[in-house]
């Protein structure tokens, strides 16, 4: 009770300063997957020579200072149950194995469900979950010895059958759909480079992900080879060199007999040395600051002249290859922190479905970026069935609803159809593309954050969410109808959950007009009058999740914690955010643009919201987290006078810290340049150097 307490307490208090108390400390630092309390300082508003302050800290024990009856909505609130989709729909088109309150079989049409025996508590799955039958789904998986396993799930009574103990020739990569065939990866050690590569880090770590945008290198030459289960037998598909990576998960065909994966090394084409350890900061000759930075042109950059489509077929003659390159100076897409969804074979495997990547060409670098592309679009590759003929383009899918680069997931839902799954400005929506008419059609029912979408003949099941729905797992039919709850978990904090949520939107000086939500207390007026609003903004950017309309009472983004209690929060995306256009997503690190555009554009809206009435400038506060956090801090930078609160958490303060000894590459890529040629940008934009200006509160 008392944690529940404390860890709102940090932001009510720090809002609470548009009464009588204001923050003099930092709440919260995210390491890894902790969270770290830290004390905060509490008191009246400050006046020269004050001295009385009240500690609150985690180290010591505190009374709750909320009511009984709002921990308990904060309770409710918080203890939403967050569900995944743990398989796709099972080959009958009835059942898909759900993560939530219990993990169960759900039929997808009676949303009845079979839950999974406790045994298999018993068992680490370490490969995704795929049906072996109709009523057998199946994975690879270690067993309480550390033993590698065919660990079946029976979908009529929910037992749990592990297999006798397998010896896989190389390290699991990934099983096929039928679970008879697995891609393993073995290792040639004499191959092995004097020191194995650091990752290639590329994002902030997120709160659900801590290991985002990390990109871990071969240190060895790697051959890929398929082990077939029930033969004992072993076909290599093909070698990789060292500091070579797999693009996101290779694509099956449901028989297993065909595969396909994209591949990049990151080594320098002419033999220079290549990244090292990240503790020795960014390496400006290593490809991947090289990348970011604009300094290497396509011909020689290795991120494009090393991307490769690799197709193989398991004959019966031996194995089938064939290798493609994307059109032009595009990329296959795909990344290895991504999950499945950047290609997909049709049912009767003759159509592959694959993401391509446009890379970035942003104002002040000289040569396009790879690392952080523009937008994506989509492909369709055909066979005759048999790899022994050439690979066809059949279509090439562009649309600004699937145009997000790494949140646009494809899937065949029918060999006709493909299901995206895709970031547009605020929602994370369904589409569906039909081959033959070549139509893309919206099956959105309603505005919000539709993820996991899993596609079987005419339905669709998703997970799904929005500021005004507490997340369920839902069903839909392939032309938009028949929407169907298959959950009920979180009917406590849907019923508790009294909020609005409306559409705003500000034209800026510039001419660019942004649309986001406010929300705000159910009874409350839209157009605000005279309201306490907190703004706020999300981790990121570039490659960071989408900032999109979906449910949150964590203190981090609380959406559906803070408007229960009365406060307005501004969730307005501005640049740097995929779904919105290449555009808007590459402004924000145009030229000088970053620690400026964006800052000085969300300050341009706080006051035109003054300035109508919305709120006074006594009733305005700004927090976020990670990226977020920065941008709170620069905001208070760069406008001291503008923000009554500020609750700044997991902060990123220093860009020369960053380039040395943190998100390294990142900091090139947001910076364009690097801190030995041109320091003054670093420190402008690093809040820490500019401390002595901050007036909040």
């Amino acid at each position: 009770m008392y944690r529940i307490g404390q860890r709102v307490l940090r932001v009510m208090i720090l809002f609470a300063l548009f009464g009588p108390l204001f923050v003099a400390g930092i709440g919260v630092q995210a390491q890894g997957e902790h969270t770290v309390y830290l004390p905060i300082v509490v008191g009246p508003p400050h006046t020269p020579g004050s001295s009385s302050v009240v500690v609150i800290s985690a180290d010591t024990a505190q009374e709750d200072i909320l009511p009984a009856e709002e921990v308990a909505l904060i309770e409710t609130l918080q203890g939403t149950v967050a569900h995944a989709l743990l398989s796709d729909v099972s080959p009958d088109g009835s059942t898909i194995l759900v993560a939530g309150t219990t993990t169960a079989f759900v039929n997808i049409t009676t949303g009845l469900g079979v839950s999974l025996s406790a045994d298999f508590g018993n068992y680490t799955c370490l490969s995704s979950i795929v049906w072996r039958d109709a009523t057998t789904a199946a994975c690879l998986a270690s067993d309480a010895d550390g033993n590698t396993v065919l660990l079946a799930l029976n979908s009529s009574d929910g037992s749990v059958t592990a297999s006798d103990a397998l010896t896989l020739p190389g390290d699991l990569y990934s099983l096929s759909p039928d679970a008879s065939k697995v891609l393993v990866t073995i290792a040639d050690a004499s191959t092995a480079l004097a020191a194995p590569p650091a990752p290639v880090v590329v994002a902030f770590p997120t709160l659900d992900n801590p290991d985002n945008g990390s990109i871990a290198l071969t240190s060895t030459s790697t051959t890929f080879a398929v082990y077939d289960i029930a033969t004992n037998q072993t076909s290599e598909l093909l070698t990789l060199p060292p500091n070579s990576v797999l693009n996101g998960t290779p694509a099956w065909t449901t028989d297993g007999t065909q595969i396909a994966f994209t591949s990049t090394n990151y080594d320098r084409t002419d033999d220079d040395r290549s990244y090292t350890d990240p503790g020795d900061g960014t390496l400006i000759n290593s490809v991947a600051a090289l990348d970011v930075l604009g300094r290497i042109s396509p011909e020689a950059n290795p991120l494009l002249q090393t991307n490769r489509l690799h197709v193989f077929e398991l004959a019966e003659s031996g194995v089938l290859s064939q290798t493609l390159r994307a059109p032009g100076i595009d990329t296959f897409g795909g990344a290895p922190f991504e999950p499945a969804g950047q290609m997909d074979w049709s049912p009767d495997g003759t159509r592959l479905a694959v993401q391509v990547r446009e890379p970035a060409q942003v104002a002040g670098r000289q040569h396009p970026v790879y690392t952080y592309p523009a937008r994506s679009y989509f492909q369709v590759y055909t066979t005759t069935g048999s790899l022994s003929d050439t690979l066809q383009l059949a279509a090439t899918i562009e649309a600004p609803q699937i145009a997000a680069q790494w949140v646009s997931d494809v899937s065949f839902a029918n060999n006709d159809v493909l299901l995206f799954n895709a970031a547009y400005l605020m929602d994370v929506g369904l589409y569906t593309y039909s081959l033959t008419s070549t139509t893309l059609t919206d099956i959105t029912p309603q505005p919000g954050t539709y993820g996991q979408a899993k596609a079987s003949g005419d339905r669709v099941v998703f997970t799904y969410s929005s500021f005004t729905s507490a997340p369920e797992v839902y069903a839909l039919n392939l032309d938009g109808s028949g929407l169907q709850a298959l959950t009920s978990d979180n009917t406590a904090a849907q019923a508790a959950n009294a909020v609005r949520a409306d559409v705003i939107s500000f034209t800026l000086e510039s001419g660019l007009t942004h649309s986001g939500y406010l929300i705000q207390p159910a009874d409350t007026p839209f157009p605000p009058q005279n309201a306490r609003v907190i703004v706020w903004q999300q981790q990121g950017p570039s490659q960071g999740p989408p900032m999109s309309n979906f449910w949150s009472a964590r203190v981090e983004d609380g959406f559906n914690l803070l408007p229960n209690f009365g406060y307005a929060v501004l969730v307005l995306p501005l640049y740097g955010r995929e779904g919105f256009g290449a555009e808007d997503f590459n402004r924000l690190v145009e030229n000088d643009n970053f620690g400026q555009v964006d800052i000085d554009a969300m300050a341009e809206v706080v006051q035109q919201m003054v300035e109508a009435g919305y709120t006074t400038p006594q009733r305005v506060g700004i927090m976020g987290c990670s990226y977020g956090s920065y941008f709170v801090t620069q905001s208070l930078v760069r406008h001291p006078d503008l923000y009554r609160a500020a609750h700044s958490q997991c902060n990123l303060l220093d860009l020369m810290v960053e380039w040395k000894r943190g998100f390294v590459y990142v900091a090139a890529y947001l910076e364009g340049r690097d801190p030995y040629s041109d320091p003054a940008e670093f420190i402008a934009d690093s809040p820490l150097y500019q401390v002595a200006q901050v007036e909040t509160p």
